[in-house]
């Protein structure tokens, strides 16, 4: 697959379970507070930006998996409302929102480059972040979010009073955070319309196969606006994930564990490549994922004194007969070692990340 990027293969482990820090926090970002749940690790941090109601648990069926593939410091956060973190009714609205959040940020040490995850109306949050840092944004992985193009003028008056006849006093005294995150939808969505999502910083963005609406118009503009943001830059790659309604990280959680893995590897990982030549016990088999962006065709290759399957952009082979060559379109190298075998991955100049090889699905352990 020809990309213009320089090349990068890494091999992902899947297997073993980091048993990384946690920090539970509270932090004062001037007049209320932040929750923080941040699981430590080292590189490029990723950055989940809720859904509209959510908070930072929303995403506890995907944390741990990607934890363990990536190694990385992964932050999630409520917003303010919202969980376990305060309101001051003086500062709400989408600014004031990554306002506070920059703050906390600062405050934790983690204001530098980052990634960012962001589900429905956290994809407002995300966009706005990335238009304030478009430099320190490396990559970003977005799941059936809200976009300004879905609501028109005539959509969006048609939301804003269907929610102000939901928005009660008592909401207001019982629940500010949900109070207000109604009352602002208007504002925010027309202060969004002047920030779009920087087109420099690569980005995958899902489309769900059912979104949360039931009117056949909304159905379609929703996936529309979904394909003409993807198809808007060419860092950006568009995925409709079929079979899965609006909370695609639940309804298939590998399809975007996956491509968060992928993305903060490609993009994000400052770890230094080496040639990587491992031996393990003879009742393991493993197999190692390759994922590059390249100049041109270059092969992945996986090395054993046995027989070996290799896959690559360049071609697929196996050894013994018959072989076969092809020319696949997917930018991914699979390569399957076979028990007690010498793995070693072959970059092109300008890759830089390698990790252990992951254990095939079944293997003994």
């Amino acid at each position: 697959m020809k990309m213009s990027t320089i090349s990068l293969i890494f091999i992902i482990l899947a297997c073993s379970t980091v048993h990384a820090q946690t920090i539970d926090t509270l932090i004062d970002v001037g007049g209320y507070q932040l929750h923080f749940h941040i699981v430590k690790g080292k590189g490029i941090p990723i950055l989940f930006e809720a859904g509209g109601g959510e908070d930072a648990t929303t995403w506890e069926k995907i944390i741990q998996p990607i934890a363990n593939r990536t190694a990385t410091t992964l932050i999630t956060y409520d917003r303010a409302g919202f969980g376990k973190s305060t309101f001051d009714t003086t500062r709400h609205g989408i600014l004031n929102g990554i306002i506070g959040l920059e703050t906390g940020l600062r405050k934790l040490g983690y204001n530098g480059n980052i990634m960012l995850v962001a589900h429905s109306q956290g994809g407002l949050y995300a966009q706005l972040y990335a238009s304030r840092h478009r430099d320190k944004v490396k990559a970003a992985v977005l799941i059936d979010v809200t976009t300004t193009c879905f609501y028109n003028s005539k959509r969006l008056a048609e939301t804003q009073q269907m929610i102000r006849r939901q928005n009660t006093d008592k909401i207001k005294a019982s629940a500010p955070g949900t109070y207000y995150q109604g009352a602002d939808f208007s504002n925010n969505i027309e202060w969004m319309r002047k920030f779009p999502f920087p087109g420099t910083i690569p980005l995958t963005d899902f489309v769900s196969d059912h979104p949360p609406f039931h009117d056949s118009t909304d159905i379609k503009d929703w996936k529309r606006c979904h394909r003409e943001f993807a198809a808007a830059s060419a860092n950006r790659t568009g995925i409709l994930a079929t079979g899965c309604g609006h909370f695609i990280f639940n309804d298939n959680p590998p399809l975007v564990i996956d491509a968060i893995v992928k993305a903060y590897f490609l993009y994000c990982s400052s770890d230094t490549f080496s040639i990587h030549s491992t031996t393990f016990p003879s009742r393991l088999s493993w197999i190692a994922i390759c994922v590059m962006a390249v100049v041109g065709d270059a092969p992945c290759q996986c090395l054993s004194p046995g027989a070996n399957h290799t896959t690559s952009p360049g071609r697929i082979s196996s050894t013994g007969p018959p072989s076969r060559c092809t020319q696949p379109r997917p930018a991914i190298t699979i390569s399957v070692c076979p028990n007690g075998c010498v793995c070693q991955a072959v970059r092109a100049p300008g890759s830089n990340v390698t990790l252990a090889p992951a254990p095939r699905a079944g293997a003994s352990v």
